[in-house]
């Protein structure tokens, strides 16, 4: 190997990177096929240096710039969001690379959408950063309950849970909060997000806020992230979330960060009040027929009315838990076997809820008044020009 061929990498900045992308070197010589894992292990352990054209081919794999490898030590990349994880009774790990990727483009689509409402004169949204997040959560379920119109009314007007979903991010988009739900990392539906990670985030904004909720988790808990994620936006609180924890065998009932807790105490109560509660729970029968009780008459799954009953303490942590991964393991079956009914499924079925009506709408409308280019339009979305094409074309014969 010429000299100049040699890049004199960081070894601690390659193991630093490695280690984010959640690989290893195995795994990565699968990936790039031109280099062995012994290689790699070997610029890990500063025995041997990559050629140039190889360091750039093992950036590209782990999502990083050239120029890092470079550096002496490994760069602190933060987070613009706080993370309000917990894993059990710990802060939650590192975040993954595909995580990041999704922070990343919502907040470029939001920073847009953000400027395009700015050149519209839009009025800022009087219900973000209206309370306090050590204030009384039952007020602030309230006044969200009254904004969103979360009511009988609407219940009445979905049969189903699924249908109550639906209404209520209409109903969350109507008052212009961008509603994103993905299960991947854009459109790459290679790179899928991991549920167990995070169940959404929100960036709080009095002009622009959203919500990302990851499609990986079980739909029928999806309901409950999405009214979690909106308190936060009534307490004017950005972040990342994981809402209720899944089970931990034999452990106690984990340490909930104060803000997350809080908005858990909003969503409950906005989408299964207390009174209504109280009043089905005295009622004859067992727990699972309370709890379908009251899931069907609040158009909420079995697994939001789990979480309500949770938190008024009716069930102790150990019997939330064992039924709430029961309900998940029916839902991951039901969802595995869906999948292998319909194949690969549609693109466009998920397009929507991934991008958001709100952002869809808004980079067309812009479009089509000349204020955005069209390549710049296709990048919002995520979409190559000819699928973008399509797209619009779709759109024309609505």
């Amino acid at each position: 190997m010429a000299v100049r061929d040699v890049a004199h990498v960081s070894p601690a900045t390659i193991q630093w990177a490695i280690k984010r992308a959640g690989t290893n070197p195995t795994e990565l010589a699968r990936r790039i096929k031109t280099v062995k894992a012994e290689q790699i292990m070997a610029w890990e352990n500063g025995e041997s240096l990559p050629t140039f054209s190889q360091a750039e081919i093992l950036a590209d794999r782990l999502r990083i710039p050239l120029a890092v490898f470079f550096m002496n030590q490994p760069p602190k990349l933060d987070i613009p969001v706080p993370d309000l994880r917990t894993v059990g009774n710990a802060q939650a790990g590192t975040l993954s690379l595909d995580f990041v990727d999704v922070l990343n483009d919502a907040l470029v689509k939001q920073e847009w959408y953000r400027e395009y409402l700015e050149e519209s004169n839009a009025p800022k949204l009087p219900f973000v950063g209206k309370f306090q997040p050590n204030g009384n959560f039952e007020a602030v379920a309230a006044d969200m309950a009254d904004v969103l119109g979360i009511n009988d009314e609407l219940r009445a007007d979905c049969t189903t849970w699924e249908s109550f979903l639906s209404c209520f991010v209409r109903q969350a988009e109507g008052l212009r909060v961008m509603v994103m739900r993905g299960g991947v990392v854009q459109h790459d539906t290679s790179r899928g997000l991991d549920a167990k990670e995070f169940r959404g985030f929100v960036i709080s904004d009095d002009l622009a806020p959203l919500v990302f909720i990851n499609a990986k988790d079980a739909k029928a808990a999806q309901t409950f992230t999405l009214a979690h994620e909106l308190a936060h936006i009534w307490i004017g609180k950005s972040g990342i979330s994981n809402n209720v924890e899944r089970a931990q065998p034999n452990q106690p009932r984990p340490s909930i960060n104060a803000i997350e807790l809080f908005c858990n105490k909003v969503a409950a109560e906005l989408l299964v009040p207390r009174a209504g509660f109280e009043r089905y729970w005295l009622q004859p029968g067992g727990t699972n027929y309370k709890i379908r009780k009251i899931a069907s008459t609040y158009r909420v799954s079995v697994m939001v009315a789990l979480i309500r009953a949770y938190e008024l303490n009716k069930l102790s942590y150990l019997e939330f838990s064992k039924l709430m991964d029961a309900e998940y393991d029916r839902f991951e079956l039901q969802a595995k076997q869906q999948k292998e009914k319909e194949g690969g499924g549609n693109f466009w079925n998920t397009f929507g809820a991934r991008t958001g009506h709100l952002l869809q709408n808004s980079v067309v409308q812009s479009l089509r008044q000349g204020k955005l280019q069209y390549r710049d339009a296709a990048n919002l979305l995520g979409l190559k020009l000819k699928t973008f094409n399509k797209y619009l074309k779709q759109r024309a014969g609505e």
